[in-house]
C-alpha cells in the first residue's frame, strides 16, 4: 500500500466511493477506509474535546449528507476511528480528540486538512448526472 496520499487521490477516491462505486458496505480496502476516515474527522476542531454524543452526531450528518449510500451505523464509525487511531478516547469514555498521529504508518497531505468534502461530493454527483443524461441522449 502506497502511504502517502495527495489531495487529488482524496478528492477522487472520496468522491468515488461515495458517490460512483455503487458500493452500499463500508469499504475492507484500507487505502479506501482511511480515506472516508479521514473525511470524517474533517467534521470535526481538532483543537476541541468532543463527548460521545457530539461525536455520533457529527458521524449522523457525514452519513446522511458524504456517506448516504453507505451502510453502516454511527456506532461503527466511531469505533472505527478509535480503532483507526483518528480519535482518541479518554479511557473512563467521557471524552474524545481529534489526533494528528499517523494513522497505521499512512500519511495524507496536510492540504486535505483545507478541503471541502461536500463540494467533492456535489462534484461527483454532477458528473454522474451528466453522464447519464449523455448515456440516455445516445439511446
Amino acid at each position: 500500500m502506497d502511504n502517502f496520499i495527495t489531495c487529488e487521490q482524496f478528492k477522487e477516491r472520496l468522491g468515488i466511493l461515495c458517490v460512483t462505486s455503487g458500493q452500499t458496505t463500508f469499504t475492507r480496502r484500507l487505502r479506501d477506509r482511511h480515506i472516508l476516515l479521514k473525511s470524517m474527522v474533517l467534521e470535526l476542531d481538532a483543537t476541541k474535546t468532543y463527548t460521545e454524543q457530539e461525536i455520533d452526531k457529527t458521524l449522523m450528518l457525514w452519513l446522511s449528507t458524504i456517506g448516504e449510500q453507505i451502510e453502516v451505523d454511527y456506532v461503527n464509525l466511531r469505533r472505527l476511528l478509535v480503532d483507526f487511531g483518528y480519535l482518541w478516547r479518554a479511557e473512563d469514555g467521557s471524552f474524545y480528540r481529534v489526533t494528528s498521529t499517523n494513522y497505521d504508518n499512512v500519511v495524507f497531505e496536510p492540504t486535505i486538512n483545507n478541503v471541502n468534502h461536500y463540494s467533492i461530493i456535489r462534484k461527483h454527483k454532477i458528473l454522474v448526472e451528466q453522464k447519464k443524461r449523455a448515456y440516455y441522449t445516445l439511446q
